[in-house]
């Protein structure tokens, strides 16, 4: 029966993301861990006789499921499939009570609507810092879907052409880029002598649990990499001693969010908290403002909560402003 699948699924995606999740690479955990085997999804998938995708529906099932839901796929009146649609409906709706319900932090602010109508509220040289994550033109959604190559790259130029004059020439860019047009992008910036800014670093995001189907005639991709700019009069990095280590080399290793993981799978695009994590607080000052452009599920407003920047948030999905709105 697929409900005690379910349940043997819950066990195993449990145990692997208590290990996926471990930071500290020299604690014995992170030792054990690396030394010691386990299921990946794929593997669970063959185990159980499902596709990946089944194990992912199964998961959000596990977690968000009402109790009615879960009895009627126990008592075989529904399948894992309809299970999982009545689970995300209840969640939007859910999210939507929750967004309105939340104010939010006076240091966050959401502008709701087109980045290009939105960014003229936002006056030039007020940005201490940019983090932003735009469309890479590999997903099939909507906001990620262009005619072609060309047509990509012009709207990257526009957005670019758009947002950069926001930002300080005291400030810092912080831009997630596809690695499938990463060349793309760093011809892009060297047309435009880098908007004026400072070639900083390539930061290299690795990530070690990317589990998706990919084309076997390339290798599969285990990095993204995030272009670094800074002003001609910034300081120096807030290189505080916490940050001591990895967080100040130009290699993260951090893994990709899961739905299984504490701070869950809100997007399709979702990048760590722990990423941004180390890139606001290395990036900025307390008390600094930052912009994120193209906001997603709002983790640039989360971090900035936590370490006391102050910060704006512009997007324009109504999914996606319900996801910001109920993260507070």
């Amino acid at each position: 029966m697929e409900y005690e699948a379910l349940q043997k699924l819950k066990e195993k995606l449990l145990e692997i993301g208590k290990e996926k999740q471990i930071r500290k690479p020299n604690s014995v955990l992170a030792i054990i861990a690396k030394t010691k085997p386990h299921n990946t999804q794929e593997e669970i998938a063959k185990e159980l006789g499902w596709g990946t995708n089944k194990v992912g529906q199964a998961d959000i099932v596990s977690k968000n499921a009402t109790a009615e839901i879960k009895e009627k796929l126990k008592t075989q009146k529904i399948s894992i499939n309809e299970a999982y649609k009545e689970t995300k409906k209840k969640m939007r709706k859910q999210l939507q009570v929750t967004s309105t319900s939340n104010p939010l932090p006076s240091n966050i602010k959401i502008l709701e609507g087109d980045l290009f109508e939105m960014i003229k509220q936002i006056p030039d040289k007020s940005i201490d810092l940019l983090n932003t994550d735009p469309p890479y033109f590999i997903l099939e959604e909507k906001w990620d879907t262009f005619k072609n190559k060309e047509e990509y790259l012009t709207f990257t130029q526009r957005w670019l052409d758009a947002v950069i004059t926001k930002v300080k020439d005291t400030g810092r860019i912080y831009i997630s880029f596809a690695h499938d047009y990463q060349f793309d992008f760093c011809n892009l910036l060297l047309k435009n002598n880098f908007f004026g800014f400072i070639f900083g670093n390539i930061l290299i995001w690795y990530y070690k649990n990317n589990n998706k189907m990919f084309d076997r005639k390339r290798y599969r991709f285990a990095y993204e990499p995030i272009f670094y700019l800074y002003g001609k009069n910034a300081p120096t990095l807030n290189l505080s001693p916490d940050t001591f280590g990895e967080m100040q080399q130009n290699v993260w290793e951090i893994a990709t969010p899961q739905s299984n993981f504490k701070e869950g799978k809100l997007h399709p695009a979702q990048k760590p908290l722990e990423l941004y994590r180390r890139i606001i607080k290395t990036g900025s000052f307390e008390g600094d403002t930052v912009l994120d452009c193209f906001a997603g599920s709002g983790t640039s407003g989360v971090i900035c909560k936590e370490t006391n920047r102050n910060c704006i948030l512009i997007e324009k999905e109504k999914k996606n402003i319900d996801i910001i709105k109920s993260r507070f």
